[in-house]
């Protein structure tokens, strides 16, 4: 429309006034178009904050919230527990008197309650640098070299640690294992 006020006004066929309103008309609505693209925008953000998406690709273990509920905010708590169940790990409690004999990357045997007649290959992947003063125990975090497909989080075992034939066991006192792989890392 401006443009055809343009050249009707070069022709001399309308007035100038009609030009400028024709301008301004297209300004305003340009204008127009760039707030609807700018709450598009923003509504597309608000939209994208309203999801929850996992650190990693894994598989949903326990949903601790329900669609329409509020997350998040000053009391923020988990809504989700999710595994990569390709690298579980085990945990382990050994007797703080046998953290000399053991190192980071030492390897381990693991046995799981469920199936106690497999050994499965791992290693010592870190030494947590902290103790538990009231049961005298150091927890050690363990990477299975390959994990079983039916292996599933939280399942209990003991580990048996090569270098000095240090036995992690959950039935054992100090020395014992409470351990379990998995969690939600």
């Amino acid at each position: 429309l401006l443009a055809l006020n343009e050249r009707l006004a070069g022709e001399g066929l309308t007035a100038n006034e009609n030009v400028a309103l024709a301008r301004a008309r297209r300004e305003a609505a340009e204008a127009g178009l760039r707030a609807a693209r700018a709450n598009v925008r923003r509504a597309e953000e608000a939209l994208a904050a309203t999801r929850i998406r996992a650190p990693f690709a894994g598989t949903l273990l326990r949903k601790l919230a329900e669609a329409g509920e509020i997350v998040g905010g000053q009391d923020s708590a988990d809504v989700a527990f999710v595994a990569d169940l390709g690298t579980l790990e085990l945990e382990v409690e050994i007797a703080e008197t046998a953290l000399d004999a053991l190192a980071e990357g030492d390897p381990a045997t693991v046995i799981l309650d469920a199936w106690p007649e497999r050994r499965l290959a791992a290693r010592i992947r870190q030494i947590v640098p902290i103790a538990d003063r009231s049961k005298a125990t150091v927890m050690l975090r363990l990477d299975l070299d390959a994990v079983p497909a039916e292996a599933l989080p939280e399942l209990a075992g003991r580990a048996l640690f090569t270098p000095a034939a240090t036995v992690a066991n959950p039935s054992a006192t100090p020395a014992g294992a409470d351990s379990a792989p998995g969690g939600t890392r």
